[in-house]
């Protein structure tokens, strides 16, 4: 009779220790599943983030190019300016040339 006891005693023991364990490795399987999530998260984010990377240095050799274009342009201006003051005085000289 005491080794009946002793029996379901321990047969209850190991019912609850593989109980235990069941819910280890259930949490375990939750664990890897949620960090597998992370690591393809971290992936998705590193491509997120070498992609716009690659936009921010895309827009920025683009503002250096139009910067380039910009003072080409503000040349070209003062260049067309100065010959237009230089032609605005031959035509003054012109006319009073004329007038003389």
């Amino acid at each position: 009779n005491n080794q009946c006891n002793d029996t379901l005693e321990i047969q209850n023991v190991i019912n609850e220790t593989s109980k235990e364990l069941e819910l280890i490795k259930n949490e375990i399987n939750q664990i890897m599943i949620q960090w597998k999530v992370s690591i393809i998260s971290l992936s998705k984010r590193d491509e997120a983030l070498a992609q716009a990377s690659t936009a921010l240095t895309n827009a920025e050799t683009a503002v250096h190019d139009y910067d380039v274009e910009i003072e080409g342009v503000k040349r070209e201006i003062i260049q067309e300016q100065i010959k237009h003051e230089t032609l605005m005085n031959l035509r003054d000289r012109l006319n009073n040339d004329l007038l003389w």
